[in-house]
């Protein structure tokens, strides 16, 4: 397998193999700027690492859309902190999801109960 990454909102440039009818290989075509930004995907809803003062990202600030800033007050931007915790009963299930990173556990079950979607935080009033 071949991987190209490529940064930008292009579409990826084509490979050509020579000369034709050689065999072929797989080849996949990875959106540089995407991978750098996606901290995690779940039931296809992606969130993406926010940034701070515009030169690094944030710690506890996340978003549903890619290139926001934490200091953003749309609903696609929020605090990690600020989600209901796991209860214990069910801990067990997004520790085995996500065990390497307590912040991507609080976003799936956010997820999971319907607070969080593909436009950000769900407003409940």
């Amino acid at each position: 397998m071949v991987r190209i990454a490529y940064f930008g909102d292009t579409e990826p440039n084509v490979v050509v193999l020579e000369p034709p009818g050689e065999p072929t290989i797989d080849i996949e075509f990875v959106d540089g700027e995407e991978e750098r930004w996606l901290l995690m995907e779940h039931k296809g809803i992606r969130i993406y690492h926010t940034t701070r003062h515009q030169d690094m990202f944030s710690d506890y600030y996340y978003s549903t859309e890619r290139g926001r800033d934490s200091d953003d007050s749309e609903p696609e931007v929020f605090d990690v902190s600020d989600l209901a915790p796991i209860p214990v009963e069910e801990a067990g299930n997004y520790a085995d999801l996500f065990p390497d990173n307590d912040d991507k556990r609080l976003i799936a079950y956010a997820i999971d109960q319907g607070k969080i979607d593909e436009g950000g935080l769900v407003d409940e009033s």
